[in-house]
């Protein structure tokens, strides 16, 4: 449990980890779109599910739910999210730099077109 970080919100308990260099490179490879745009909220959601180690949320007929992507769409509190969000980012040392990175500076594929269209 070294380096976990237990977050209380209301009612819930989330308890974060910081993940593995696969877990980060497997983030990143299905955050970024065909131009090279990064998917905010895929990285978001990935970013979260990847750190989220347990929580205390149960289903209807009171049964635990494992923090997977899926569980965090169907039963995370939408007012939790961000906040969440941002601790896995801090726990996983993901720097104001790197962020960057992620969205601003990637490299884009040229489009194969040069020069200025004229008309005929």
């Amino acid at each position: 449990m070294d380096g976990d970080r237990i977050i209380t919100i209301d009612d819930k308990e989330y308890i974060l980890r910081k993940f593995g260099i696969g877990e980060k490179i497997a983030i990143r490879d299905n955050s970024l779109d065909a131009m090279g745009n990064v998917k905010l909220g895929t990285f978001q959601l990935k970013t979260l599910a990847a750190s989220l180690k347990s929580w205390n949320y149960q289903d209807g007929n009171g049964n635990f739910v494992p923090p997977t992507e899926e569980n965090i769409l169907k039963f995370l509190n939408p007012d939790h999210f961000d906040q969440l969000v941002a601790a896995a980012v801090e726990v996983n040392n993901i720097t104001i730099a790197e962020k960057k990175r992620l969205s601003g500076n990637v490299a884009r594929p040229s489009a194969g077109v040069s020069g200025s269209m004229k008309d005929s």
